[in-house]
């Protein structure tokens, strides 16, 4: 019987080493080292060690596409922390721009509205600088947001002193109407 439900355990492993996902497959291997080591017996001598050698074959060319892909995914996050760093140079040059009228704040804020969707939609990067990214990503985003307020405070400030003005010249204009 054991002999029998380790040959499956072995035919299963061997099965996924053609598992498109790595992940996935290395999670049933672990299954399939467990069940092998806890829930089944010994078979008889003359079978152990050859079972054991296949079932090993298998394990290692799984382990084997599991560094790769690690090795891929390592190389994947420092292209995408690469292309953060682009991304943040860019709203920096927004940012270190000289923006004087509506229409060029509102050009501005397309422009690093859609940076910022592109940054946040860029994949992993690594853990250790994760958090730096995140922290430059967030003051970038901070001291835009603070300029555009202060240009709009300023415009509003503008623009309520022009009405007061026109409001004064309107009623003096009442007023020489009235004078005979």
């Amino acid at each position: 019987h054991n002999y029998k439900e380790k040959l499956k355990i072995i035919e299963r492993a061997e099965s996924l080493q053609e598992y498109p996902n790595i992940i996935k497959a290395t999670r049933d291997l672990n299954t399939l080292h467990l069940k092998w080591k806890n829930d089944l017996g010994p078979v008889a001598k003359e079978h152990s060690e050859d079972l054991w050698a296949r079932f090993q074959k298998a394990t290692k060319i799984i382990q084997k596409r599991r560094q790769e892909y690690q090795k891929d995914i390592s190389g994947a996050m420092k292209e995408n922390l690469k292309n953060k760093e682009m991304l943040l140079k860019e709203m920096n040059l927004i940012l270190d721009q000289k923006i004087n009228t509506h229409n060029e704040w509102q050009n501005s804020l397309k422009k690093f509205n859609t940076l910022r969707e592109k940054f946040k939609t860029i994949g992993y990067v690594p853990a250790k600088e994760s958090k730096v990214s995140w922290k430059n990503f967030r003051e970038i985003g901070t001291e835009f947001m603070r300029k555009k307020n202060e240009f709009y405070k300023e415009q509003k400030r503008v623009f309520n002193v022009n009405i007061n003005s026109k409001k004064e010249l309107i009623s003096r204009s009442k007023e020489i109407l009235e004078i005979e």
